[in-house]
């Protein structure tokens, strides 16, 4: 039975050139996240090394005083030549491993087997891009600008709603590609954000513009017709570093001990409870007025 499943576009779709195998340098990176100005940012670093690569991260979650609870900080480790994934809690020395398979990428244009089979569109993803001509210098690179449209075009048939997406990007020519994943030559990766439950859409492309290959720095995303209606967020590169990495970022350290499950949720302190608790009793003194 097909899937049932609405698109709902945040990212619309993302269009990436062939990806190049070549002899990378290692590469270390800090990126700052942050949607809609009422949330905290939040910030992941990701060591990038041939057929290996970390993320560090720290989970967050509101409560209901409006505090921000921190999470453990965490670690997933991704080893491709060996297909092996680790995940670790990096305050509390666990860790979790299991096997990682390589799978190809899904690619835009299909094969042409996928083709033949395909039903009539019902949702056309556009993207456009131009350059601006604007150039600085960021982290030692020459970054141009780039402006990006991308729209969410329901055609006959289809369930979903316009929605339209503009990417305000400053891109700088880097190799981040370890080998870790492929794709055929003369294709490109189409990336969706799918979420709800509805009639799933048969998918076409069509892209305007030279095909930005280059690595984000900055990138302010505006998006409106979602459900939220219009929202915005920023991804920014806060540092950036080339040269050899230490081996041992890629395997879990001597002293963390294997465990079935990691735990990753932020706990609340006894503040944190208190003050709920009570936030509690004042809304039910409130309803009893």
């Amino acid at each position: 039975m097909m899937q049932r499943t609405a698109i709902f576009v945040a990212l619309v779709c993302a269009v990436l050139a062939p990806v190049r195998v070549s002899a990378m340098t290692d590469i270390r990176y800090v990126v700052r996240d942050k949607f809609l100005d009422s949330v905290p940012y939040s910030e992941t670093t990701q060591y990038i090394a041939p057929k290996k690569q970390r993320t560090e991260h720290q989970n967050m979650s509101g409560t209901l005083s409006g505090r921000v609870l921190h999470g453990p900080r965490m670690a997933s480790i991704l080893d491709c030549e060996a297909e092996v994934a680790y995940e670790l809690n990096l305050d509390d020395h666990t860790y979790t491993q299991h096997r990682f398979q390589r799978h190809p990428l899904p690619v835009f244009p299909p094969p042409a087997a996928a083709a033949a089979k395909r039903r009539a569109a019902t949702l056309r993803i556009e993207n456009s891009t131009r350059d601006t001509g604007e150039r600085k210098q960021m982290f030692g690179f020459r970054a141009r600008h780039v402006m990006t449209v991308k729209q969410q075009v329901p055609l006959a048939g289809s369930k979903s709603k316009p929605q339209t997406q503009i990417q305000d990007g400053w891109y700088i020519d880097l190799d981040t590609n370890n080998g870790c994943f492929t794709r055929p030559a003369g294709t490109h990766v189409a990336f969706l954000a799918i979420a709800g439950n509805d009639v799933a859409e048969e998918i076409e492309f069509k892209h305007s513009g030279p095909v930005e290959t280059g690595f984000p720095v900055l990138l302010v995303s505006t998006s409106e017709g979602s459900p939220r209606g219009s929202t915005s967020s920023t991804m920014e590169i806060t540092e950036l570093s080339l040269g050899p990495l230490d081996p041992a970022l890629f395997r879990p350290p001597a002293d963390f001990r294997k465990v079935d499950q990691i735990n990753s949720s932020p706990a609340a302190t006894f503040l944190d409870r208190s003050i709920e608790t009570l936030a509690a009793i004042w809304r039910k003194l409130s309803l009893r007025r």
